[in-house]
């Protein structure tokens, strides 16, 4: 069998995808502008007991108690998020994927990439569709060197934007100061592009979606004679993909829409090595499947032989004799098939892939006499097969 270099569960993914956000996250906005009324707060940001505040489960139910409809409830959501969670400054540089939601909701703190998560898990478990979203920022005509995570949820089939970490307050001289903004809190996809750049393009949410360059030096309209683009159909094909489609395609259309600064250039350059990776694992797990039910069919195979060495005794009939040996060809016929769909493999897996063909083949030999041998039983009277363990094959 391969060892595997990595083995790609949904959190392995996000990790690999999320690094640069991981390792610089401080695109936070450092000015709030506008103040936000206490009573609209105090109407969504409810006095959950202590002992709820750890699941995002026990948040989500609470809130489902509170309030029925979509937005209210991903504004419930958001405002607990933005009132109880500061921006870990101190440890704005770590990040440890595993029990994320756990251990932001039990430590109160957390990154860009924190508050997004925490967000969109909470909404998800209210049955309200939610994406986190990765990008960079523009903010007073500055583009942020910094990337940044958001979310995107779909209330009553359309499509709104949210960035608790903004909505969150301020960061001023590496103090975190708490000052809840209500302006980044369902966003509208046009008002939202004017700060907020998602590396792929489908999560603009746009008929007409703009290119980095336009982003960075600030797009007026429209260009005339500009190809529409379906976002809706776009979002519903990309949730029916696999993971590894999912990838490529996000960076077919990261690299379209132009590769206009350091932090896209990162962000295409780690989707493609996490892309040659997934395919890498895939052609692995492929090959140790095969490997496995190779082992499968020897052990078969060997089974089948101390059966006969036995004459096979006891009697079990002519029925267990054929599944014993159909058992055989099937693993060595299921291995091959593994072995079959590896496309495109590295030196290394041809060569393991190659060995065990070979070792397949070789055995298959065996098989075969022992099918003949089988068939010549089958098709003799159970008075006189006795008599045929003792021919020369």
């Amino acid at each position: 069998m391969i060892s595997r270099r990595s083995k790609f569960s949904q959190k392995k993914m996000n990790q690999i995808l999320l690094i640069l956000i991981i390792l610089f996250c401080s695109g936070f906005l450092l000015k709030a502008q506008h103040k936000i009324d206490r009573t609209t707060v105090n109407n969504y940001v409810f006095n959950i007991p202590n002992s709820l505040t750890t699941s995002s489960q026990d948040i989500s139910n609470y809130i489902d108690t509170k309030l029925s409809s979509d937005e209210g409830r991903v504004k419930a959501a958001f405002a607990w998020i933005t009132k109880n969670i500061s921006f870990d400054t101190e440890n704005m540089y770590s990040f440890n994927m595993d029990s994320i939601v756990e251990r932001t909701l039990s430590t109160r703190k957390g990154v860009c990439l924190n508050y997004a998560i925490v967000f969109n898990d909470i909404v998800n478990r209210m049955g309200i569709e939610s994406h986190i979203v990765e990008g960079y920022t523009k903010e007073n005509r500055i583009v942020s060197r910094a990337p940044h995570a958001w979310c995107v949820v779909s209330i009553d089939s359309s499509w709104f934007v949210y960035d608790p970490t903004w909505g969150a307050g301020e960061v001023n001289e590496g103090t975190f100061k708490k000052k809840l903004n209500y302006d980044y809190f369902h966003m509208t996809a046009e008002k939202a592009i004017k700060t907020h750049m998602p590396f792929d393009p489908i999560w603009q949410l746009l008929d007409y979606p703009i290119t980095n360059k336009e982003f960075i030096k600030g797009l007026k309209k429209r260009k005339i004679n500009q190809l529409f683009f379906n976002y809706q159909d776009s979002i519903g094909v990309f949730k029916n993909k696999s993971d590894i489609d999912r990838l490529i395609g996000a960076r077919r259309r990261i690299d379209k829409y132009g590769i206009d600064n350091y932090l896209i250039y990162i962000y295409s350059k780690d989707l493609a090595e996490s892309i040659d990776l997934f395919i890498e694992d895939s052609m692995i797990n492929k090959y140790n499947s095969a490997y496995k039910a190779y082992n499968q069919g020897i052990f078969q195979l060997n089974r089948f032989i101390d059966f006969r060495n036995n004459q096979f005794s006891p009697e079990k009939g002519d029925k267990y004799l054929i599944q014993m040996m159909d058992s055989v060809f099937n693993s060595f016929e299921l291995a091959n098939k593994h072995l079959d769909e590896i496309k495109n493999p590295n030196m290394n897996i041809r060569e393991k892939m190659d060995n065990l063909y070979k070792a397949i083949q070789a055995d298959m030999q065996n098989v075969n006499t022992q099918k003949s041998f089988l068939d010549k039983i089958l098709s003799t009277s159970k008075n006189y097969r006795k008599s045929l363990f003792y021919e020369r094959m």
